[in-house]
């Protein structure tokens, strides 16, 4: 476990940039099938093997970031692993960032992007050799765009990648061979006058980009936000943009997912009723509703009460979908409140899988040590990377979870040093 010295700077930066996103993209652009799920016979157990086609067995390559604070600030590493689970770490020819510094790239492409504070986007390919060479730039400052991470990045295919920036009303179609800019869209029209713009989470669906807004108040109080639920679609085609509304509340704090059947799954205010936040006399409810990514309708007919289907009568938080369909969640620990409204102080979270399709069935996975509200990092085929800390923040680490393996630690790099970013450079 890697330990930080001192945990202001990185919660500052975590709580701004990282909290409220996750972007993704599925392996092929198309809308996912039916994987396989877990049975009774492949329990999720830490004995669990690797299975023979994972993206992520010996022999690939990761780029990986982790970051150590020091006397005089953060100072980020970028270095190489041949594996996630026991891979060797190569420090020997690592590069290294003043102050954090995030990673995206696309799955297998040999480059990896860079982005820091000073709204410089920079491109690294990784040679043979294992080392690290800065190929291009691109400058920002005109859009007011920094801290670009795996949150605003969609990778559609070899040829282009668009740049989702999560508080900047725009949309940047790039040329990742030449990184230049083909397009930026301007997404201004779809501005809500009083509320701050945030693009929180990305999806890839048969060449579309689908993305859940989240406006949140300029008052910062949580009963003000824009109502409803509002997703935007981007066709790449065409880099035009349009808006679908729905009465009913997205969460900006927990990301949606796609499942095998296609649809968009939304999670609600689902702390209600143990947190009751009103707006006009209606408290946030407490469900999952979805959305139809072959037809742009929201499916009026689906609304499902997460603590009725369960039975788990405690505040959850959706982290992620897995291929097959099932959600991976943060179930609050009993007795862990809320102090002022403020989620960082709300105590453990243990980590739980909820069974698709009828999402009544729940597994807590006592594997994992529980974790106060996690940010999911990256995916890499089916394997989602999330972020785990400890109480106080003072220990961070990375665990990969997918629908047919246990969950497992990435381990290698120092003691010293904190996992933050990873990428899959070849396979």
């Amino acid at each position: 476990m890697r330990k930080l010295m001192k945990m202001n700077v990185f919660l500052t930066f975590i709580l701004t940039f990282a909290l409220a996103v996750s972007c993704s993209d599925d392996d092929n652009g198309e809308t996912p099938t039916d994987d396989v799920g877990m049975t009774d016979d492949d329990p999720m157990t830490d004995d669990d093997p690797m299975t023979d086609d994972d993206p992520m067995e010996e022999g690939s390559l990761f780029a990986v970031t982790a970051f150590v604070e020091t006397p005089n600030g953060v100072v980020t590493t970028i270095q190489t692993t041949n594996a996630l689970a026991g891979g060797e770490v190569n420090s020997s020819q690592a590069i290294e960032f003043d102050d954090f510094a995030l990673i995206s790239g696309p799955e297998g492409g040999g480059y990896f992007l860079v982005s820091q504070g000073d709204f410089i986007l920079r491109k690294y390919i990784v040679e043979e050799d294992g080392s690290f060479t800065e190929t291009n730039t691109l400058d920002f400052s005109d859009l007011q765009v920094r801290y670009n991470g795996p949150n605003d990045f969609v990778f559609v295919n070899e040829n282009l990648f668009y740049l989702v920036p999560f508080t900047v009303p725009v949309a940047i179609a790039i040329d990742p061979t030449n990184f230049t800019v083909i397009e930026t869209i301007d997404l201004s029209e779809f501005q809500e006058d009083g509320y701050n713009w945030r693009a929180t989470d990305c999806y890839l669906v048969n060449g579309n980009i689908y993305l859940p807004l989240d406006y949140a108040s300029t008052t910062d109080n949580l009963g003000d936000r824009f109502p409803g639920t509002n997703i935007l679609k981007i066709d790449t085609n065409t880099n035009t943009a349009s808006r679908f509304s729905d009465p009913r509340e997205y969460t900006d704090q927990q990301p949606a997912g796609v499942g095998p059947d296609g649809f968009f799954y939304l999670p609600s205010y689902v702390d209600y009723p143990f947190i009751s936040v009103e707006r006009e006399g209606e408290a946030y409810g407490d469900y999952l509703f979805r959305f139809d990514t072959t037809t742009d309708t929201y499916d009026p007919d689906f609304q499902i009460s997460l603590a009725e289907s369960t039975g788990v009568l405690r505040p959850m938080k959706f982290v992620a979908m897995l291929s097959n369909g099932d959600i991976l969640a943060q179930v609050q620990r009993e007795g862990a409140m809320y102090v002022d409204d403020d989620v960082f102080n709300s105590g453990l979270w243990d980590w739980a899988i909820i069974s698709y399709p009828d999402f009544t069935d729940i597994e807590f996975i006592d594997s994992v040590p529980g974790t106060p509200p996690c940010t999911l990092e990256t995916i890499i085929g089916d394997q989602y990377v999330v972020q785990n800390y400890n109480e106080d923040y003072s220990v961070l680490d990375l665990y990969i979870w997918s629908a047919n393996q246990a969950p497992f630690e990435f381990t290698g790099l120092p003691e010293e040093q904190n996992p933050f970013g990873i990428v899959l450079i070849r396979e």
